[in-house]
């Protein structure tokens, strides 16, 4: 899943990838295609698309729940941002496991937090 975003006053759709091995998520900014070519600006014709949740439809197509379709302009991130997962507030023990964190329990041992 994604969102469209505004930044720099061009749309963008925006994902993010939690890291396996480490608490951090990486989000990156690939930039949308105009019908005709170039990238999509934001402006008072498009501002309305900022937030709309997207779901990959096929290739570098995107598809949001009205059926409207989104182009990558990119297959290349315009901006990577990085972002701290901080642990859960608990009084176990906690650890970050394939992208999430789990905390132990005596009776069950290791479970999502």
């Amino acid at each position: 899943m994604a969102t469209i975003k505004g930044r720099d006053g061009f749309l963008y759709l925006v994902e993010k990838y939690p890291r396996l091995d480490e608490p951090k998520i990486d989000t990156l900014w690939y930039p949308l295609q105009y019908e005709q070519g170039g990238k999509a600006r934001l402006d008072r014709y498009t501002r309305h698309l900022e937030g709309n949740v997207v779901r990959k439809y096929t290739g570098s197509l995107y598809i949001d729940d009205d059926g409207k379709t989104y182009r990558l302009l990119s297959n290349k991130a315009d901006f990577v941002g990085t972002e701290d997962v901080p642990p859960p507030k608990t009084r176990v023990k906690v650890r970050w496991v394939h992208g999430r964190w789990e905390k132990y329990l005596k009776q069950k041992g290791w479970v999502p937090a």
